[in-house]
């Protein structure tokens, strides 16, 4: 079984790999809350997962167990930072895409507030650890043509991607053209690469049209995820703050089930519940002080899992 402290990025890492995967919590009468990836053949989770819904059941004795099937987000990610780099978290992040961006400049998350995850790192470690996908969007934003030449070389051992672009900073001679006379990569593949030369608003539009169509649709933010990332990487401020994690299971509205909603003892909190917040308040504050985890009934047909974390 894997440790409940790190399941968060556990699930998060395969799902780089996998296309969905359940996640399932066992919650036992004693207060303990256990959570797990679902194993291969175990019907609740399959069927969470092949339905796209939550799956959960109330056991003998006041035991709940829970599958919550995660899907891999549409992923952007952004190799370099600068004024269009930015431009595009901005409206990527606006259009439910998952937004990584890495660049060897300290303090990138500062300037990137819609990221869902920022990588202090050169560009071409950050390529090898992304575990990129044919499902990424991939856009080369780089300072120097070393850089891009190194980073080209480095995606060409990746999937092919969804989405490839290419920033080109240079008004003397255009990079996609340096690197086919480097042969940095196959000239098939470079020719599906978008470039644009300037470094604005206006191409970074250009960039995110062509990523939509590659996409074929308009993503959807998915709040759920984004809750279960933010967990994966807690930031060191957040680390030591008790926790409570809220989870819709039933609703009037289908489209709250589901919401998921972190609260700190320091009263930030991330995510939402759709306007059910208030209902569950003063269960949350005593999972807070307390531990372990509650199921929240307000009212008839509605229910809220609350765990500390």
């Amino acid at each position: 079984m894997e440790c409940t402290k790190r399941i968060y990025h556990i699930l998060v890492e395969k799902l780089r790999r996998r296309k969905r995967i359940a996640l399932a919590t066992e919650c036992a009468p004693d207060g303990s809350v256990v959570k797990r990836l679902a194993e291969p053949g175990e019907a609740p989770g399959e069927r969470a997962c092949r339905e796209n819904r939550m799956v959960w059941m109330r056991e003998e004795g006041g035991a709940l167990r829970l599958y919550e099937p995660y899907t891999r987000p549409a992923r952007l990610i952004l190799l370099g930072d600068g004024a269009a780099t930015r431009e595009l978290t901005a409206l990527a992040a606006a259009r439910g895409f998952a937004v990584t961006v890495a660049d060897e400049a300290p303090g990138i998350a500062a300037y990137l507030p819609g990221a869902r995850q920022t990588l202090c790192d050169a560009l071409p470690a950050a390529a090898r650890c992304l575990h990129i996908t044919d499902d990424d969007a991939v856009v080369l934003a780089p300072a120097r043509f070393e850089e891009a030449l190194a980073c080209v070389e480095q995606l060409w051992e990746e999937p092919q991607t969804a989405f490839l672009g290419l920033i080109d900073p240079s008004a003397e001679q255009n990079w996609r053209e340096r690197l086919a006379q480097e042969s940095a990569a196959d000239e098939t593949w470079l020719a599906r690469m978008t470039v644009v030369r300037a470094a604005d608003a206006a191409a970074a539009r250009n960039l995110l049209e062509g990523i939509c169509a590659a996409w074929g649709e308009t993503q959807r933010e998915d709040e759920a995820m984004a809750v279960i990332e933010l967990l994966a990487r807690l930031p060191a401020r957040l680390l030591e703050q008790k926790r409570a994690v809220l989870t819709v299971l039933e609703a009037d509205g289908a489209a709250l089930v589901g919401r998921k909603m972190i609260a700190f003892e320091n009263g930030e909190t991330a995510g939402s519940l759709g306007g059910l917040e208030k209902a569950a308040a003063e269960q949350m504050r005593a999972v807070l002080e307390t531990g372990g985890w509650r199921l929240c009934q307000p009212r008839p047909g509605t229910a809220i899992l609350i765990e500390a974390d």
